[in-house]
């Protein structure tokens, strides 16, 4: 269940990130803010489920994310792609990386063992 959450935050990001609007929000810092809290919550999510040694690979898999939105969006034609839109999607997801790193990896295998529950990222 964990994970599924964490693929429907995906879900909802892209088809958010890829829906047509009606009129082009431009660059404004309030875009910039949106696209760093975005890849922060799905880092600092992801990383609940996670142990540090898998820190890398999911930023990697976050940043082909961040890429493959910001190409399908020159590609539609309604939207326009923004490589500065890119940096804070990794900026984000470093920022949460970083906080993993000093003791949050784990948190929702930790907040599930608090319930008494068993732990399944399924």
């Amino acid at each position: 269940m964990y994970l599924a959450i964490g693929y429907a935050m995906c879900m909802t990001f892209a088809a958010l990130a890829l829906a047509p609007l009606p009129s082009e929000p431009g660059t404004g810092v309030i875009d910039k803010i949106g696209h760093w809290l975005a890849f922060f919550a799905l880092m600092l999510w992801f990383t609940g489920a996670s142990d540090d040694s898998q820190g890398g690979r999911l930023f990697i898999q976050l940043a082909v994310f961040g890429v493959v939105i910001e190409i399908l969006q020159a590609i539609g034609g309604y939207r326009s792609a923004e490589w500065l839109d890119v940096m804070f999607n990794l900026a984000g997801a470093l920022a949460a990386w970083g906080i993993a790193e000093v003791g949050a990896f784990g948190w929702g295998r930790r907040l599930v063992a608090v319930t008494g529950r068993k732990w399944s990222p399924n």
